[in-house]
């Protein structure tokens, strides 16, 4: 859609805004979700770490979260356009 909308600039920006939230969203699964379930399915995480993985688990979770929600937001602002 980014390409379809080169002559519309504010449309096109939107299309690239969900873009980069969706490549964010694979990028943060791969580099950080994927290894850290896991090292849980695994039982490779010391005891003692696991309070403290699964704290920033659900950080980066929900940053993960907030990226696919604005490119839904995004991307229905496109289409509404």
């Amino acid at each position: 859609m980014a390409r379809l909308e080169r002559g519309e600039g504010g449309i096109r920006a939107l299309w690239i805004g969900a873009i980069a939230c969706v490549a964010a969203v694979l990028v943060l699964t791969m580099a950080w979700f994927l290894p850290t379930n896991a090292q849980f399915a695994t039982k490779s995480i010391l005891l003692d770490q696991v309070p403290a993985r699964l704290d920033t688990w659900l950080m980066v979770h929900n940053v993960r979260i907030l990226l696919a929600t604005v490119a839904s937001v995004l991307g229905i602002l496109a289409v509404a356009r």
